[in-house]
């Protein structure tokens, strides 16, 4: 539950992984953070319709 709001809260911009990671890991660490960013943006309904969109 936490893990989740701070990867929401990191994504505000619907930001690719790479800007979600560097903004998490200037306070947090999690041994699955790489893989838990990455599922988070390939689930976000925002950033799939822009990677259909080009």
């Amino acid at each position: 539950k936490l893990r989740t709001e701070l990867l929401a809260n990191s994504h505000w911009h619907h930001s690719p992984t790479t800007s979600m990671l560097h903004r998490l890991r200037q306070q947090f660490w999690w041994p699955s953070m790489k893989r838990d960013a990455r599922r988070f943006t390939e689930l976000c309904i925002t950033c799939r319709k822009e990677r259909l969109r080009l």
